[in-house]
């Protein structure tokens, strides 16, 4: 008697083919999880790898393309909420004075709010600075809110 039989009530062959069946069923919907996971969480890994090449470039105009309508950002000790063009000014300004040199992202992960952030540490000509950002999702993807350089 079959090991199948014993427990299932089914030969061998009905066994197999059951379990094929089961297997298959598990791998769709493990490969359409996974996928999912992927879509929603390589976004931002996206967003993370483009915004430290910026970073280490000294792009203003690439880094500000992440930005929503207003950014919410502060460099050193002055804050405030900028538009896209005047945080790119801004970034501008600060990049020239502070000639960066490399960036490397030190933690990411994600608020109780749900909206991820990053925090990493920008060499400059000047010195090393930290940088922390949040990205928020909103309807037409996601895009930093809130940008932040600080003295080290």
């Amino acid at each position: 008697m079959w090991i199948s039989q014993a427990f299932f009530g089914m030969d061998l062959a009905q066994f197999l083919k059951t379990l094929g069946e089961k297997s298959t069923m598990r791998g769709f919907v493990l490969m359409i999880v996974l996928s999912l996971f992927t879509l929603t969480n390589g976004w931002s890994q996206g967003i993370n790898e483009k915004v430290s090449t910026a970073l280490k470039t000294g792009n203003s105009k690439v880094l500000v393309s992440f930005f929503g309508p207003t950014v919410d950002m502060a460099i050193l000790e002055v804050s405030n909420v900028y538009s896209k063009p005047q945080a790119e000014q801004v970034l501008k300004n600060f990049f020239a004075k502070h000639q960066p040199t490399d960036f490397s992202l030190v933690h990411k992960g994600a608020s109780k709010l749900g909206m991820q952030y990053a925090i990493g540490n920008l060499t400059t000509s000047k010195g090393t600075f930290r940088i922390s950002y949040y990205v928020r999702k909103g309807d037409n993807g996601e895009f930093i809110k809130e940008f932040r350089i600080d003295a080290n």
